[in-house]
């Protein structure tokens, strides 16, 4: 699939004039650990693993929480932050293990897959989209809300998905694989559930779509509904539409 190019905005300029932007700043391989390099706006910029962890610090999302120490990352493991807000049509894919961004994405189809899987997406603003795609041993933490105007595809193995406020979509495909939401959850169609987060009981706190799943995959429209078919759907809806 032919990928669109996006546009990455200052935070403050989120709904004004917007420019194209390549990955141009990445920092070499021999990255000192405990540098001081000054992290430019609008720029994917490759930082150490212990940058990572201290800028994850910096915007409250307690990485100790979520990976124990900085030093527990693979050697192999690659890291970027990003300072502003990303938004634009087609798919979007982010080529990097780890990825912090500082501000919101708003884009047609978010699709967190990346290499055999693993790695983290961390998002300080909200992410609205008309899809997302979640992926194999994936974390994503999005610290605004997720608001998905169609499909919200998370049925991946060992994947974590946990927004602090609020989350909604129309249709919810997450089998045994759930997301966490602190805010408002509302989900019309689709097969799997949702918890709030910090659940103590997730069978009597559980959230489930509005229509049982019968409706839900006449509403789909695909025969054998798993996390490849949908994906496959998505994929074809956003082509056709771009076309």
């Amino acid at each position: 699939m032919k990928k669109t190019n996006y546009k990455f905005m200052g935070i403050f300029d989120f709904f004004k004039s917007k420019k194209n932007i390549t990955e141009n700043k990445a920092v070499s391989e021999n990255f000192v650990e405990d540098t001081n390099e000054e992290i430019e706006l609008c720029t994917f910029t490759e930082i150490s693993s212990k940058r990572f962890f201290d800028e994850l610090s910096n915007y409250g999302f307690e990485p100790e929480y979520w990976f124990g120490a900085y030093s527990s990352f693979s050697s192999s493991e690659k890291f970027k932050i990003f300072i502003g807000d990303i938004e634009g049509k087609g798919e979007l894919n982010f080529d990097v293990d780890n990825l912090l961004v500082v501000g919101n994405i708003n884009a047609e189809w978010l699709n967190t897959e990346y290499d055999n899987g693993g790695g983290s997406l961390f998002v300080t603003g909200d992410i609205i989209c008309d899809y997302f795609s979640n992926y194999y041993g994936k974390l994503v933490v999005v610290n605004g809300s997720l608001l998905v105007k169609k499909i919200v595809n998370n049925e991946f193995e060992d994947s974590t998905l946990t927004v602090r406020h609020n989350f909604a979509t129309e249709y919810y495909h997450g089998i045994d694989i759930w997301v966490e939401a602190g805010g408002k959850i509302d989900v019309l169609y689709g097969n799997g559930y949702c918890l709030p987060v910090g659940y103590k009981e997730p069978s009597k706190e559980c959230i489930v779509p509005k229509y049982n799943d019968s409706i839900s995959k006449d509403f789909l429209g695909i025969d054998d509904v798993n996390a490849d078919s949908i994906n496959k759907l998505i994929r074809e809806r956003v082509l056709k539409q771009n076309n």
